[in-house]
């Protein structure tokens, strides 16, 4: 159940291959798995919508905060451990926004991809500490998003969130470019 050393080398690719998989199920089901599950509800409707979203919020803001701390803690168990919750969190917030067989896709992928780096990973290991700009740079992907979803939940505007969430990553690749292949700490 361990991961091989290809998982360990190119944890962000894999990762985003489970979410281009996940994403890609919008070619077979056009509804979110949030409005899936709304859309037949009585009353406002928005406002439910809403606070699914502003818990999605919640698990991005989370997420971003305890990846980018594990990043500046000095040790190594509880921040690997903290590193490994954080990318879980990510998942379930990023699934909300995929179908419903992309966020099965996405959650049980990253639980399963997770659990085995987890069970690869050599506590012993010295931990690279950073400061908070340079952590802050390296997760800056999911600061993005959490900022694209505070967006998104207060106008609930797809095309807003979405120039938001492209905006991110193409941030998030400008700042991590020559780190971009491989995976720190």
């Amino acid at each position: 159940m361990r991961a091989t050393d290809f998982e360990v080398r190119h944890q962000t690719l894999l990762h985003q291959i489970l979410v281009l998989a996940a994403f890609l199920t919008y070619l077979i089901d056009r509804d979110d798995i949030v409005w899936r599950f709304i859309k037949g509800e009585a009353g406002d409707v928005r406002l439910l919508e809403r606070a699914i979203f502003a818990i999605s919020t919640v698990l991005f803001g989370i997420a971003a905060y305890l990846c980018t701390k594990s990043r500046v803690q000095k040790q190594a168990s509880s921040a690997r451990q903290r590193k490994y919750y954080g990318k879980f969190l990510y998942a379930v917030g990023l699934g909300s926004l995929a179908p419903l067989a992309g966020f099965l896709i996405l959650v049980v992928g990253e639980a399963i991809r997770l659990l085995r780096l987890l069970l690869h990973d050599d506590s012993s290991a010295p931990q690279e500490q950073m400061a908070w700009r340079e952590a802050i740079r390296i997760e800056a992907v999911k600061w993005g998003l959490f900022f694209t979803m505070v967006v998104f939940t207060v106008m609930l505007n797809d095309r807003v969130a979405e120039i938001l969430a492209g905006a991110s990553v193409l941030v998030w690749i400008m700042l991590s470019g020559p780190h971009l292949g491989r995976e720190r700490a």
